[in-house]
């Protein structure tokens, strides 16, 4: 899910005027002021470690058919 649409649902998210903003929502709306968000934000401990999983595994992936790849180019 991208930051804008997750940015979208909370709008449809009851509100209590009561009760504090939690961080998440704090930290969504600090990423969302920036000049360019990113497209997609890891936030919390274990999803940062996933990410990380997640992109070695890509990287290895890429480096493992990095020449048949590059063999496709069109001369």
């Amino acid at each position: 899910m991208s930051i804008g649409s997750f940015a979208n649902d909370l709008v449809f998210l009851p509100r209590s005027r009561e009760k504090p903003i939690p961080r998440p929502a704090k930290a969504l709306v600090t990423v969302l002021k920036e000049e360019q968000p990113p497209l997609r934000w890891v936030a919390g401990a274990d999803a940062i470690e996933t990410a990380e999983t997640k992109a070695k595994d890509l990287l290895a992936q890429v480096d493992a058919y990095r020449e048949l790849s590059l063999s496709l180019a069109v001369d």
